[in-house]
């Protein structure tokens, strides 16, 4: 069972990849990861205005 690996304190490692905004996945792992992938860019202007990034970490999702 993944929670009770998890809650006793296996380490799951390095991702293979991460989704940002649901674009990616960005590599971790250049064998892993194909080229051509649609990646997510973020162009941020200062003006006291909050920025919320969703990063998810495939590895767990699974």
């Amino acid at each position: 069972d993944l929670r009770k690996s998890l809650n006793g304190g296996k380490d799951l490692g390095m991702p293979d990849g991460v989704l940002i905004n649901g674009k990616g996945p960005y590599r971790y792992n250049d064998t892993l990861v194909p080229d051509g992938i649609d990646y997510q860019t973020f162009d941020v202007h200062p003006g006291g205005k909050t920025y919320r990034i969703r990063v998810h970490n495939v590895g767990i999702s699974t």
